[in-house]
């Protein structure tokens, strides 16, 4: 799918009240990501680093995170910048994301027609990581700000590991079917009983996705007239599986007795491709207020397919 789009925008920005919005905003801790050259106007030498935990629930949807109320992830970044004065400014930025979804269910499920009472417990891990490396370079070319950054973030999901354990009609069953989306509202997904005081859905596929985001950046400012352009590829590679009984649907308890399997000769492919331009030109300084036209530019190509596997060799 591709995508072409052009904007003429209108702007206002105070430095006193600075628009985080990136393309314009005055504040540079935020609009170094649209125009890198505006590190100069940072501190000469710093370090930062900074660790954020962080536990959230999740919904337990092991491909579409989104399909949950939030993450729980652990973040580590660490940054720094040193300035080679007419040799130019560096900022490095070096960080890594753990995603850890964890998922746990515990209780008795009860038909409230038949009093039946069915106790079970149900967990999934699983965890996904990114490895993010970005590095600016700014200088003055001609007297004026110019700037450039590189950023290459890495991708990997690992297997969900994941079991659902039961006792019906004095039958203990153990599966390692994905359940998620777990609810208090009876929907007769998991054991075909309705009237039920809590229910949730069974994850009868997922993606495990490895790949990288490459994201360059060239800014560069002459008076009133602040310029960038961005071309951002992504592409991505990911493994389907799915569950297969190993008996016929028709028998009882069919949805737990399986496994999950995946043709080794296909697999998902992303690729995204993404160009924007965009041009800030300022018309009028009143103060510390500014008012002026942001130009923008884009190019949008993303798809999505299931191709053969290549394989080395072949």
């Amino acid at each position: 799918m591709k995508k072409l789009l052009f904007a003429l925008v209108l702007l206002s920005a105070t430095a006193a009240h600075a628009n985080p919005n990136f393309t314009i905003g005055s504040n540079p801790y935020f609009t170094f990501h649209a125009f890198p050259h505006d590190i100069l106007r940072w501190p000469g030498r710093a370090a930062f680093s900074y660790m954020y935990p962080q536990t959230l629930p999740w919904q337990g949807h092991v491909t579409n995170m989104s399909e949950r109320p939030n993450d729980t992830y652990i973040s580590n970044y660490t940054y720094g910048i040193w300035d080679f004065n007419s040799l130019g400014r560096i900022y490095v930025e070096l960080g890594t994301n753990r995603i850890d979804m964890e998922l746990r269910a515990e209780g008795i499920v009860r038909n409230n027609s038949t009093l039946e009472l069915i106790p079970i417990a149900a967990r999934t891990d699983a965890n996904r990581r990114y490895y993010d490396v970005q590095l600016i370079y700014a200088n003055r070319l001609f007297g004026n700000p110019i700037g450039f950054s590189l950023q290459y973030q890495t991708k990997n999901m690992e297997t969900p590991d994941s079991e659902i354990r039961f006792s019906r009609n004095g039958q203990e069953v153990i599966s390692n079917h994905l359940t998620w989306g777990w609810t208090t509202t009876p929907c007769a997904h998991i054991f075909q009983t309705s009237s039920q005081n809590f229910d949730a859905w069974f994850l009868n596929d997922y993606t495990l996705y490895q790949g990288g985001q490459l994201d360059l950046q060239l800014s560069y400012e002459q008076g009133d007239h602040k310029s960038g352009v961005r071309y951002r590829r992504n592409r991505e590679r990911g493994q389907n599986y799915y569950w297969q009984s190993s008996v016929a649907d028709s028998v009882p308890g069919a949805n737990f007795l399986g496994s999950y399997v995946t043709d080794s000769r296909y697999e998902d492919e992303i690729a995204n491709d993404l160009f924007r331009a965009y041009s800030k030109i300022r018309f009028w300084k009143i103060g510390e207020a500014d008012a002026g036209l942001l130009f923008f530019l884009q190019y949008a190509d993303r798809a999505g397919k299931r191709a053969p596997q290549q394989r080395f060799g072949e």
